[in-house]
């Protein structure tokens, strides 16, 4: 079921993360995530920001995995998780994470 919160919450920290604020987009996708803990994209960017915001490496790669797991299909789940491991220094693993994405979005320009 669609839960209206959760998606303006959600809203709201990607607009803050497209203005460069990421600790102040926390708040609201970690809003979400508990709203509608099912939704990948919700999960995906509360793991994404665990690694630009506090550096929980771990918590990060386990989220976006955990999304992935939800949401296989949803490049941007790939783009999040290899960011993970591009700022935790694992090159190889982001490169990896992004052949991965590129079969289920070949065309995909990000």
């Amino acid at each position: 079921m669609f839960n209206q919160e959760a998606f303006d919450q959600f809203r709201k920290g990607i607009a803050l993360l497209r203005e460069d604020v990421p600790g102040e987009a926390m708040p609201h996708i970690e809003r979400a995530a508990e709203l509608d803990p099912m939704n990948p994209n919700y999960v995906s960017y509360l793991g994404l920001l665990r690694a630009v915001v506090e550096s929980k490496w771990g918590e990060a790669e386990r989220l976006c995995t955990e999304a992935l797991r939800m949401g296989h299909r949803q490049p941007q789940l790939y783009l999040n998780l290899a960011e993970v491991y591009r700022l935790a220094g694992r090159q190889q693993d982001a490169s990896d994470t992004l052949g991965r994405g590129l079969r289920y979005a070949p065309r995909d320009y990000r």
